[in-house]
């Protein structure tokens, strides 16, 4: 890049920066939406994770049940965060499942 020119994106991190209050509200809220986005297909695919453990018995029965728990976490996630903060417990849970799902697969290949 040539001396003087910057990128538009550059502004965002110079000292002097000035945003309006609205800007940042935006901003703000948009973090928030695209964190959770990904929340309400992730809950339908694990209950249908779920649904498929527990009636044929692919993976332990006990991996079932902490599937359809994490679903109903990401569910209930979702709707915590709509009247106000408390989705994170939804998100630490899921990585923790995530383990856990890895375990249940290492152990047992599908």
């Amino acid at each position: 890049m040539r001396d003087g020119a910057r990128s538009p994106d550059r502004r965002l991190y110079e000292d002097d920066a000035q945003f309006e209050p609205e800007t940042a509200r935006l901003a703000y809220a948009l973090g928030g939406a695209l964190f959770l986005l990904p929340w309400a297909p992730a809950a339908v695919a694990l209950f249908a994770t779920a649904a498929v453990v527990l009636r044929h018995h692919v993976l332990p029965r006990w991996f079932g049940w902490i599937t359809l728990a994490q679903a109903t976490a990401f569910v209930v996630g979702l709707a915590a965060h709509a009247v106000g903060e408390g989705a994170f417990l939804a998100y630490v849970l899921f990585w923790l499942w995530l383990v856990v799902a890895a375990v249940a697969l290492v152990r047992r290949p599908v």
